[in-house]
């Protein structure tokens, strides 16, 4: 029967551990501090074996500590065990069947007695709990100055893993609550309190246990923050027996640490038969789970805790090249302190298959993916060949699992070529690839029909007549085709029969290359006119044009309309100016290609004047097309008179009517270098307001003969210019005239009492009419005599 460590989860044990603890302590009673270890012993010896299809070792987990709590005279042990499966099995631990579940647990004391946990079988053991929560009591402990607490676990199943044990020295004297833990660094200071209580128990009650947890630290050199620790010599390798003789006449504290540090055991490590720079990983299956990563040719794993029946193994380091079998001897060892123990490791890599390709035609350059077994996951240790020619390595990529391999297909192949793989001295089967052209670029994707382009690429015949160029449907003449020695440029001369976008393609054999996209570039030659007003019909004339009216469209300085004609030789279109303004560029695209420009300019045009006559700050809207929508860009005249724009659309101008002497003012807009045709529109004389010596009810009282002062606008100051109506009777002249201001004398025939009508008539415009008044005359005829 084995015993094993309870304190063991699912894989290796590692060397890092918890955190050291200080547990808490009765008055005047020191407690043992912990940190975690574990010791290896006797194994069992097995014949060499082989493991198939390099596996890698299982990484190594921290272990958890056990809980230690003595309450008067009950001590519990807590701990965390891995969960109990239908069949379990770790390197450490084998929990498959019904003889790998028990445990075996005791308290000792100074004074040779032993205690077994509650509930415990005939034998003292206690069943491995499923969950792997272990919570164990002890009753009916007395106290004492040291209580040693110890845990196993029976593996009977499993003859070939080395024993384990956790212990822990405990301090109890009163029936105060004392804390402690069990783990890798408590145990070497267990098991020497434990021999040195074997040969003189006074001696041992009289240690000082916090003063040797203290000399265990310094002796094992434990560094790190929990749960990161590390060791300078693991627990596993102090010598406790030693300890124990020490420590029957020396106190800790006059201890020398450096005598109780073993060196450990070194086995020696042979690797034969690896490919390129694979390596390896080792480990025995000790107590501190050491392990050598990264072994090659040869390698060593060093500080080995000695131990008999130590289980080696040996696994594929992550990223080796390919796969193997491995044949280990001895696969188990006998490990002393400070000796050196080899062992011989063959490796044998596996037959290299091709299963599979896809695709199984295409260009120089397409990445093609090989399927099969025995491949290497390192690139560069897979040689692919198409036919003759080797892919570079760092054109090849592999899987972790050498089971796929992408080579990029090489320069220099064509046609049919054998694929193969080789991996070390293995060669694969073969199997047939096809290539074809590739064009991987076009000196020019769009040009005039007759220009000459080269076609680069890879995979084109040598023999300029074996390659067959295609714009569309139409193949380039063989005399118009020529090609460099290396295969990988054409020179073709454009056909002439060709317009708008033509996939471009070259045949070699019978493998077409993939199409790359070309344009022939439109001609415009002419326009019929260079200038003209929105929705004007122009006629374009060139070459390169598309039959298919809806692929032309043609662009007036960015804003592009569709062509409303083109004739069947793609040399001639119609098309309506739209609604732009200024001088532009025209021209004509054709698949995204766009003609050289020509020179265009749009002529505005007024359609409506509102309203068609005003006087100065009254506001007009011209009503069009060709303005620009920006203000300052549209210069409009009344007549010969600059008027002010104070908002604009390509549509519509607003306006405001400038101070000038009334008159006939056609309007017109000029934009750029284009003034639009004149729209009809007067300037009219106003009139603000009468003023006469006099007024009644309000309004100015005229009175022949006397003068009469007019005030508004746009009137001329040349007074002969002007003249004022008074109701129905002839215009009369004005004494004096300026541009707001006009006198006149009242004439004689205004005689009638009552409302008259005043208006000014300036340059044949009649202004708007203000009403004056003429009073009433009243006559007294006293004693043949007037009043």
């Amino acid at each position: 029967m084995k015993r094993i460590t309870p304190l063991l989860s699912l894989s290796l044990i590692l060397v890092a551990c918890q955190a050291p603890q200080q547990p808490l302590q009765s008055p005047a009673v020191p407690t043992a501090q912990t940190v975690q270890t574990l010791t290896a012993q006797q194994g069992a010896q097995l014949a060499p074996v082989v493991i198939q299809k390099s596996p890698v070792l299982a990484p190594v987990e921290r272990k958890p500590e056990g809980k230690i709590k003595v309450q008067g005279s009950t001590v519990n042990v807590e701990i965390q065990l891995p969960a109990l499966p239908e069949a379990f099995k770790t390197q450490a631990l084998d929990l498959a069947g019904d003889n790998a579940t028990h445990i075996v647990a005791t308290v000792s004391d100074s004074h040779g007695k032993t205690y077994t946990p509650d509930g415990a079988d005939g034998n003292d053991k206690v069943s491995y709990p499923a969950n792997g929560m272990l919570n164990l009591s002890f009753s009916n402990v007395v106290p004492d100055q040291v209580l040693i607490v110890e845990l196993q676990v029976e593996d009977d199943g499993n003859t070939d893993i080395p024993q384990a044990h956790l212990a822990s020295a405990v301090s109890q004297t009163t029936a105060n609550d004392v804390n402690a833990t069990i783990n890798y660094q408590t145990t070497p200071t267990a098991l020497a309190m434990k021999a040195l209580i074997a040969n003189d128990a006074d001696r041992a009650r009289a240690i000082d246990l916090a003063a040797l947890v203290t000399k265990m630290e310094e002796i094992t050199g434990i560094s790190g923050t929990s749960p990161n620790f590390s060791y300078t010599t693991h627990p596993s390798l102090v010598d406790t027996a030693q300890l124990a003789t020490d420590l029957a006449s020396d106190q800790p504290a006059d201890l020398n640490a450096a005598d109780y540090r073993l060196v450990g055991a070194t086995v020696d490590l042979t690797v034969n038969g690896l490919v390129g720079n694979d390596k390896v990983e080792v480990d025995v299956t000790d107590a501190a789970s050491v392990r050598a990563t990264n072994v090659g040719a040869s390698g060593t794993i060093t500080g080995a805790t000695p131990g008999n029946g130590l289980k080696v193994k040996v696994g594929a380091q992550t990223g080796n090249s390919t796969q193997y079998t491995f044949a280990i001897n001895p696969t188990t060892v006998d490990l002393t302190n400070n000796s050196s123990t080899p062992v011989t490791i063959t490796a044998t890599p596996v037959a290299v298959t091709l299963t599979d390709m896809t695709p199984s035609s295409g260009e120089i350059g397409t990445s093609v993916t090989l399927g099969g077994t025995g491949f290497s996951t390192v690139a560069a240790n897979n040689t692919v060949k198409f036919g003759s020619i080797t892919v570079p390595s760092g054109d090849i990529t592999v899987n972790g699992t050498g089971t796929e391999i992408t080579a990029v297909v090489p320069a220099g192949t064509f046609g049919s070529q054998n694929v193969t793989i080789q991996v070390g001295s293995q060669t694969s089967n073969a199997m047939s690839y096809e290539v074809k052209p590739k064009i991987t670029s076009l000196s020019t994707t769009a040009t005039t029909v007759g220009t000459s382009m080269t076609i680069t690429g890879t995979g084109f015949s040598t023999t300029a007549g074996d390659n067959t160029v295609r714009f569309g449907s139409e193949s380039v003449s063989s005399a118009n085709v020529s090609v460099n020695g290396a295969g990988t440029v054409l020179t073709v001369t454009v056909p002439g029969s060709i317009s708008g976008s033509q996939p471009v393609t070259v045949q070699v054999g019978n493998q077409t290359s993939d199409s790359s996209a070309f344009n022939v570039v439109p001609v415009l030659n002419a326009l019929a006119v260079s200038n003209a007003t929105p929705d004007t019909t122009l006629t374009l004339t060139g070459s390169g044009f598309s039959t298919t009216l809806s692929a032309n469209s043609v662009s007036f300085g960015g804003t592009t309309v569709n062509p409303a004609t083109v004739n069947p030789a793609g040399t001639s279109m119609t098309v309506v100016v739209p609604n732009v303004s200024g001088s532009m560029n025209l021209n004509v695209t054709v698949a995204g290609q766009n003609s050289v420009n020509r020179t265009f300019e749009s002529i505005p045009k007024i359609t409506t004047v509102t309203p068609n006559t005003g006087s100065t700050n009254n506001t007009i809207t011209l009503v069009g097309k060709g303005f620009s929508s920006t203000p300052g860009n549209n210069t409009v005249k009344l007549g010969t008179i600059d008027a002010s724009v104070t908002a604009a659309s390509s549509t519509s101008l607003t306006v405001t009517v400038p101070e000038t002497p009334a008159k006939t003012a056609d309007a017109t807009v000029q934009v750029g270098n284009q003034t639009s045709a004149s729209a009809g529109f007067s300037i009219l004389p106003h009139l603000s307001s009468l003023t006469t010596a006099s007024t009644s009810g309000g309004k100015a009282v005229l009175i022949r003969s006397q003068l009469l002062t007019i005030t508004g606008t746009n009137f001329d100051p040349e007074a002969t210019n002007n003249t004022v109506k008074f109701g129905t009777l002839p215009a009369v002249a004005v004494a004096s005239a300026s541009a707001t201001e006009i006198t006149v004398v009242v004439p004689s025939g205004v005689d009638t009492p009552g409302d008259v009508n005043v208006s000014v008539i300036t340059n044949a415009q009649t202004s708007n009419t203000l009403v004056g008044t003429v009073p009433s005359i009243t006559l007294n005829i006293n004693n043949g005599g007037f009043h």
